[in-house]
């Protein structure tokens, strides 16, 4: 994810039995120094676990078009409405062929199992109304 100009990665692990959080943030300490890296460690309440493991169902959601004002006000109204918590969003302007687009990404998740084509089907309605187009596709987690 890119913040601020800076990329931003986000990993979530499982340590063995024989690491501790403290040793796994002396290890990274380490590579963070010789790469001139910005690393946080920390270890997830169990709150966040159990939000997580409900979670199940990830999309992408993204919105582009000439833009104008409620883009972003009716596709988080009914992301909202359909029951999916934003985890990421992302605007922007991008010049292309001399015009200026407006360009949303949003990872969004729900615990209820909806499949892309209903999102898209829900959105579709918001995004021809502001002359918009969308793209929704369903995010794989990879486990390592």
């Amino acid at each position: 994810t890119w913040r601020r100009k800076l990329f931003q990665w986000k990993l979530m692990a499982a340590l063995p039995d024989s690491m501790t959080v403290d040793s796994l943030r002396t290890d990274l300490g380490r590579l963070q120094e010789k790469l001139g890296l910005t690393l946080t460690v920390r270890e997830l309440g169990a709150d966040e676990l159990e939000e997580q493991a409900h979670e199940q169902y990830q999309f992408i959601v993204s919105v582009y078009g000439a833009d104008k004002p409620g883009i972003v006000s009716s596709i988080t109204r009914t992301l909202s409405e359909l029951k999916l918590n934003i985890s990421d969003v992302q605007t922007k302007k991008i010049t292309q062929g001399g015009r200026e687009i407006f360009v949303m990404m949003l990872e969004v998740s729900s615990k209820e199992d909806l499949k892309a084509a209903y999102v898209t089907e829900k959105l579709e309605v918001h995004c021809k109304s502001l002359g918009v187009d969308l793209s929704v596709r369903e995010l794989e987690v990879m486990e390592l």
